[in-house]
């Protein structure tokens, strides 16, 4: 497993070989190889992907992943095994991190379910299988990335990082804000010359934008330079 995805490794501590045994021992629980070594090598930790499919229309993000340590109690294994069988999680599955609705990630740990992957809803008490494989679902986790990121990257016309964005899958040419707005109508928002040309020069259209560059030219006389762009921009 590649670790240089993870921030905050080992943040709480390193874990050695003879506490996971101590780990197991007590709770009588034995863990497949992988995550073993998962946890041997990050214990816990801060994946840089987060996002992660519950099923064909639904999707999540990673919260919190736990590990075998003195911080923060809602971070460790223990409290969440605890929390597990007060909740009557079944004794085969180990809570391993929750999402940011306080959702379960489970690991299958009897033979009947070994190393694969759950999702358990807290509202509905309802499992749903997610992977076969715990690595596999690592690796198969997804960059979600803030509005405030986006908004960014719009602030300082910054097309290396919107093309960067698109390349990697983290940004459609079709995404839309909370309001509605794509990413063409962003540009005339915060004035990005250079990614209004770059998401022209993509394909999207600049009907849209080009009103709203109007709308704000009355109150913002320097949008001027944005409504002639798209103005040339449109009759081509």
């Amino acid at each position: 497993m590649n670790y240089t995805d993870w921030n905050d490794i080992n943040k709480y501590g390193s874990l050695s070989q003879s506490q996971l045994d101590e780990f197991c021992a007590c709770h009588e629980i034995q863990l497949p190889e992988n995550y073993r070594l998962f946890l041997l090598g990050v214990n816990g930790g801060n994946p840089k992907n987060k996002l992660f499919a519950v099923n064909a229309s639904r999707k999540s993000c990673l919260h919190h992943v736990y590990g075998i340590h003195n911080g923060p109690k809602h971070k460790t294994l223990e409290s969440a095994l605890n929390a597990a069988r007060l909740q009557k999680i079944s004794d085969d599955l180990l809570p391993i991190a929750d999402d940011e609705g306080g959702n379960l990630l489970c690991l299958g740990i009897s033979e009947k379910n070994w190393n694969n992957v759950y999702f358990w809803d807290h509202e509905t008490s309802k499992l749903f299988q997610i992977s076969n494989d715990f690595v596999e679902f690592i690796d198969r986790l997804e960059f979600r990335f803030a509005s405030d990121d986006l908004e960014a990257i719009f602030r300082a016309d910054n097309v290396e990082g919107i093309a960067g964005m698109l390349s990697e899958g983290a940004l459609n040419l079709d995404y839309l804000d909370e309001n509605g707005r794509g990413l063409m109508e962003n540009a005339a928002i915060y004035k990005s010359k250079n990614i209004a040309q770059y998401l022209y020069d993509c394909g999207l259209p600049t009907d849209k934008a080009l009103k709203i560059a109007n709308e704000n030219l009355v109150f913002f006389p320097e949008t001027k330079y944005m409504v002639d762009l798209l103005k040339s921009l449109s009759s081509k």
